[in-house]
């Protein structure tokens, strides 16, 4: 028999707790399906609020459309809000108030928070608890403890794998359908990283370098360590978690804190379109697997929901993440760094895209973005023993400098690409930093070349590529550093040297003549360490914290335009964290001026010569009160230049100082948004 959605709204709310059967349920879009009663008790308790606010009873709220791989999680409740948002954004067709948008969080919370209360004395089908047995359970399972013994022999990564694999299979067994510890892991209510680690093998461990020690810990944590190596190593990991948890915990909350301070100066969203919208080319990059096959970067599509594009049509667009041909094509993506609303503290919620909706109007834009940014880095590191299992080496993305000239093999070796030593060049020669070179001396007296620990020769970040020919001389950096990994010579390369020797350029360099080298071989090897989340948030700031300037003619130039220093924090960042395009769209906004050439670090809106700088010109220059809040207060207030009136942008932080002056151009900046309202 099917029933109305509507008659559910009949039963009480003291009734429908009783509820001890599933039921056939037509909706209001003519979906009929077998409910859970579970479900139907929960949705029993949103009806109310269904109501209230005139929402459609469709199938998408129902429950088991929002749950996750089939079970009810801290998620499920966003995802059922998410598909309210969108339904009431459709009827309405505009934008929802911030007076509209509290009081249906309020209201929402209110019936969660209700039928949360209800389930307390009815919690014996809602809550579950993990005893020994059950996860032994599981661990003495045979094709499991097969698995171990084999990784035991082998010693391989395949082999750390393959336990993972079988891990995956036990735990999908029907006949732990019911095991509490399958059901935390069907779930992830707790990370998969910490049951491998329980039931599978530990897998390869790092030293506080982040280097990877060569043969794994193949135990899982239930069966315990089976000698004294497998107790030195998991030492060192737990070392290295108590590193990150105090010293790099520190410095990236010290980076959280400089974002917020240089971006506190983007005030508002301006709920609306600034009518000129700015398209650029961006890149959708697929998922990408590593060698084993096990995907090691998430695609860009889930990062870029929200956001706004203009189709191959013409017509601009919203991606909702279901627009799979986008993936590996260029698209023209609209970027909240090129809003040309007339107040320059303001980015329209159209180039911002619909993570807008999900900033209220009193929070802090700048403020609100850099702490959503920063926070997952920090949790990044405090998490860093759960969420990376066994150990595996960061995946090399090469700079697009070094990917003119090179390639990568096995995620470990560099070489050349075919012709860039060719023969019509009359010299091609490599120079490099002789600090960054320590031990090549040595190599010119050593007799057997495999002998050598590659490792104690070089520690290359960067080296220069020189085209000699009779016209001209081009030199070329090349960036060989990535995260924590950098570059050194491999044995080919230094067999090359023994043979045709080296000169010193000048007291810092050395240069190598490559001409004869087979760019067959491999020059540059990396050597295996984990990825590191300090490196990253280290690399990040990096980035933000000093800029290259390069002389164009009469005009300095910043090392990145605008929207390629966007792209290039979103790719750094989203290697492992996931973080919306729009928040460094925003975040990177804060760091544009007006003109590097003549010292005009004003927000760059609607600038001719917009251009990006760094933390110090743009915390210390722009405003009195923000620099005081930075560093070094004595030596600021001593500092007349920064006291200087020209070329000055208001932040909130200047009510400490001059709180009139602050309300007045607040005022002024109101009129200007009446304006355009």
């Amino acid at each position: 028999m099917r029933i109305p959605i509507q008659n559910i709204m009949k039963i009480g709310l003291d009734d429908i707790l009783e509820l001890k059967k599933n039921m056939i349920i037509k909706f209001e879009d003519d979906v009929v399906m077998e409910c859970n009663y579970k479900g139907i008790i929960t949705f029993r308790y949103l009806l109310a609020f269904y109501k209230k606010f005139n929402i459609k009873l469709t199938s998408d709220l129902w429950i088991t459309n929002n749950l996750t791989n089939g079970l009810f999680t801290n998620n499920t409740y966003l995802k059922i809000y998410s598909s309210i948002f969108k339904q009431l954004a459709k009827v309405s067709n505009r934008i929802m108030s911030n007076k509209a948008k509290l009081k249906l969080f309020k209201e929402y919370y209110i019936a969660i928070d209700t039928l949360n209360k209800k389930l307390v004395i009815h919690t014996v089908d809602y809550c579950l608890g993990v005893e020994v047995e059950d996860i032994l359970k599981i661990q003495f399972d045979s094709r499991l403890m097969e698995a171990i013994h084999e990784a035991s022999v082998n010693n391989s990564k395949s082999a750390i794998d393959h336990v993972y694999d079988i891990l995956d299979e036990v735990m999908n067994d029907e006949k732990y359908r019911h095991n509490p510890i399958r059901l935390l892991y069907a779930s992830k209510t707790v990370s998969i990283g910490q049951i491998r680690q329980l039931l599978g093998s530990r897998g390869y461990i790092t030293e506080m370098d982040s280097k990877i020690f060569n043969i794994p810990m193949t135990n899982s944590f239930a069966l315990g360590f089976k000698n004294i190596y497998d107790a030195a190593i998991e030492s060192r990991a737990g070392s290295k978690a108590m590193y990150l948890s105090s010293k790099a915990i520190q410095d990236a909350e010290y980076m959280a804190r400089e974002l917020q301070l240089a971006t506190m100066t983007i005030e508002n969203i301006y709920r609306g379109d600034c009518g000129n919208p700015t398209y650029v080319d961006f890149y959708v990059n697929p998922d990408s697997y590593n060698s084993t096959g096990d995907l090691e970067r998430k695609g860009d599509l889930p990062n870029i929901i929200g956001k706004r594009y203009k189709d191959t049509d013409g017509k601009e667009k919203i991606i909702d993440g279901n627009e799979k041909h986008l993936i590996s094509t260029y698209i023209k993506l609209r970027m909240a760094i090129y809003c040309s609303h007339p107040d320059k503290h303001s980015i329209c919620s159209a180039c911002i895209g619909e993570i807008a909706d999900s900033i209220l109007d009193h929070q802090n834009l700048g403020h609100i973005t850099a702490t959503t940014a920063s926070a997952g880095m920090s949790q990044a590191l405090l998490s860093t023993k759960h969420l990376l299992t066994s150990a595996s080496s960061a995946n090399i993305r090469l700079d697009a400098a070094v990917a003119k000239y090179m390639l990568v093999r096995n995620n470990e070796k560099l070489i050349f690409k075919a012709g860039v030593l060719g023969k019509k060049i009359k010299r091609v020669y490599l120079k490099f930093r002789q600090r960054e070179a320590w031990g090549l001396e040595n190599v010119m007296n050593v007799k057997d070349i495999f002998s050598i620990n590659i490792n104690k020769v070089s520690r290359l970040s960067s080296v220069f590529l020189v085209f000699e020919s009779k016209r001209e001389t081009v030199e070329i950096e090349l960036p060989l550093k990535y995260a924590s990994r950098r570059a050194v010579f491999s044995i080919d390369i230094l067999s090359h040297i023994i043979k045709h020797g080296y000169n010193t350029a000048d007291e810092e360099f050395y240069i190598i003549d490559i001409n004869d080298f087979d760019n067959k071989r491999p020059i540059f090897m990396y050597d295996k360490v984990e990825f590191d989340f300090a490196a990253l948030i280290k690399e990040f700031k990096g980035k933000l914290k000093t800029r290259k300037y390069k002389q164009v003619g009469d005009k300095y130039k910043s090392e990145y335009a605008p929207h390629v220093l966007v792209q290039t924090l979103f790719e750094l960042i989203n290697n492992k964290l996931n973080v919306n395009i729009a928040l460094l769209e925003i975040m990177t906004y804060a760091f544009a001026v007006q003109d590097l050439t003549n010292r005009n670090f004003d927000l760059g809106r609607n600038a001719v010569n917009k251009d990006v700088v760094g933390f110090r010109e743009v915390i210390d220059y722009r405003t009195i009160s923000t620099s005081y809040n930075w560093d070094n207060l004595q030596g600021k207030v001593l500092n007349p230049v920064l006291h200087l009136p020209y070329n000055k942008c208001s932040s909130p932080m200047d009510t400490f100082l001059c709180p009139n002056e602050t309300i007045k151009d607040e005022k002024q900046r109101q009129a200007i948004r009446n304006l355009v309202t």
